[in-house]
């Protein structure tokens, strides 16, 4: 199978794609290593033994109506709401969200 890159392949008007942040590269290299620990996968054996190399490979793809509700928990969240008072709020505001009603 050709090499190709995920930003290339991804249906982007409904999702993005980016870099891993420290704490993905921590989970997704832990899920690595369980899975190795698990299977002996060969693959996976290779990925860690050449982490450096296959990390920037690595993509964090999500889709666009998810990542607006992330945003949107974040705003309320910042404004001192917490619990179902934010996960409402946030709700709401993603209703108001032009993008949103544009399909982006």
């Amino acid at each position: 199978m050709a090499s190709t890159s995920v930003p290339s392949v991804i249906n982007s008007p409904c999702s993005s794609s980016r870099a891993l942040s420290s704490t993905d590269i921590a989970r997704v290299k832990a899920t690595v290593e369980k899975h190795v620990g698990y299977t002996g996968s060969p693959r996976g054996k290779f990925l860690l033994e050449n982490w450096n190399a296959e990390l920037p490979k690595f993509f964090k793809v999500l889709p666009r109506d998810y990542e607006r509700m992330l945003e949107a928990f974040k705003k309320v969240e910042e404004l001192g709401l917490t619990g179902d008072e934010a996960a409402m709020a946030a709700f709401e505001a993603n209703l108001k969200d032009l993008a949103r009603i544009g399909g982006n």
